[in-house]
């Protein structure tokens, strides 16, 4: 009881952005399911910056409903040209948190105009906001300078959702609560993912300038993994079953089934079989990884914006048109799934979603089946 009485009197003359060091600690230990990826605190927390400093960053006990409509009424109104709202503060704090709120919607020029600095001010200013833990991320061109979009102010007032449900169970506060708040996300606007087919696969796995390259196309396909996935899969996650017939003559990598334990969102892990096309590659790998104990090397040799480029890359030399990034892969193994007939709880289960749902969503055909197999579950 004292424990909570010290919490509460805490809380009392605590700001939201004094209180943010310890919402990510929530969300990282006691989140929802298994706890938030570190990207994930890394956004709810950015939002939380931007959130506290264009409502004035209250005590934490003030804080109400009425803050977040406010919020969310500026990220909605449209802006005309590209002239920031005037700047009043005095100090450092002042001026990084006016940065801070501005930076998604307004130019860089603007916002050092604003606050009175030239560009390499600024650029040191942005630089240090970004080694703390900010977000410093820009909304694409004429969104912008226009109006936030639908799923940009549904992932804010997502973070301060997450946010009121810290200030209730941990800090025991009870001024504002996520009920309070979740009726005011808008809903983002349902989109067919883009998806290829085999044949743009084995264009991209021609064009692959390595046989890493072409293991993190293939991971991405015939096993469906996310770009974070890859780029986390270790030694000890690849798993070889016995073989098979161990009287074939066929090598070793036709011989064994290989399954993958993949750490997904929200820290929950599946079990996927690997897809045979896979095998060659896989045990190549293997084969050169040292298998010493205590190394667990990881499987790919990029990291998460290095997949990002070879993919890019190899969709270049391919000659292939559009917007050809990772995730494509993913929705790609999904929907080609999906034509050959396997069940959509099957495919649920192999992407890692939590609903239903978002596999139908990542697995819509033209003919329509997708949308008929859930009006049938």
């Amino acid at each position: 009881m004292k424990s909570d009485n010290n919490r509460e009197n805490g809380a009392a003359q605590m700001r939201i952005t004094e209180s943010i060091d310890g919402f990510a600690g929530f969300l990282r230990v006691r989140g929802v399911r298994h706890g938030a990826a570190e990207s994930t605190v890394s956004a709810y927390t950015s939002a939380l910056r931007r959130f506290a400093a264009l409502v004035g960053d209250p005590p934490v006990p003030e804080l109400c409903a009425d803050h977040v409509i406010r919020y969310k009424a500026h990220l909605m109104t449209p802006v005309s040209g590209d002239t920031p709202p005037p700047y009043k503060g005095q100090s450092a704090r002042d001026r990084q948190e006016y940065i801070v709120a501005n930076w998604p919607r307004y130019s860089p020029a603007s916002i050092a105009a604003a606050v009175g600095i030239d560009g390499p001010a600024l650029s040191r200013i942005v630089s240090t906001l970004r080694l703390a833990g900010f977000s410093m991320k820009k909304k694409g061109g004429r969104q912008r300078r226009e109006r936030a979009s639908s799923a940009f102010i549904a992932a804010e007032i997502a973070a301060i959702t997450a946010y009121a449900a810290y200030l209730h169970s941990v800090l025991k506060l009870t001024n504002i609560a996520p009920s309070d708040i979740q009726p005011l996300r808008p809903r983002a606007a349902s989109t067919v993912p883009q998806a290829g087919d085999r044949f743009m696969i084995d264009e991209l796995m021609d064009a692959a300038a390595s046989d890493d390259d072409r293991l993190i196309i293939a991971l991405m396909y015939f096993a469906g993994l996310r770009r974070r996935e890859v780029a986390d899969l270790r030694y000890h996650d690849v798993q070889a079953a016995s073989a098979i017939d161990a009287a074939a003559p066929e090598p070793d990598h036709a011989r064994h089934e290989y399954r993958l334990v993949v750490k997904g969102k929200g820290g929950k892990t599946r079990v996927i079989p690997v897809a045979q096309a896979l095998y060659p590659l896989l045990h190549a790998r293997m084969s050169e990884l040292p298998a010493r104990a205590g190394e667990n090397p990881r499987i790919v040799y990029a990291g998460y914006n290095g997949i990002w480029r070879r993919v890019r890359a190899a969709a270049g030399r391919a000659g292939l048109t559009g917007n050809i990034h990772p995730h494509v892969m993913r929705h790609t193994s999904a929907t080609v799934m999906l034509e050959q007939g396997a069940d959509i709880r099957t495919i649920q289960a192999f992407l890692g979603h939590e609903s239903i749902q978002t596999t139908a969503r990542y697995a819509q055909v033209r003919d329509g089946r997708v949308k008929n197999a859930v009006g049938t579950l």
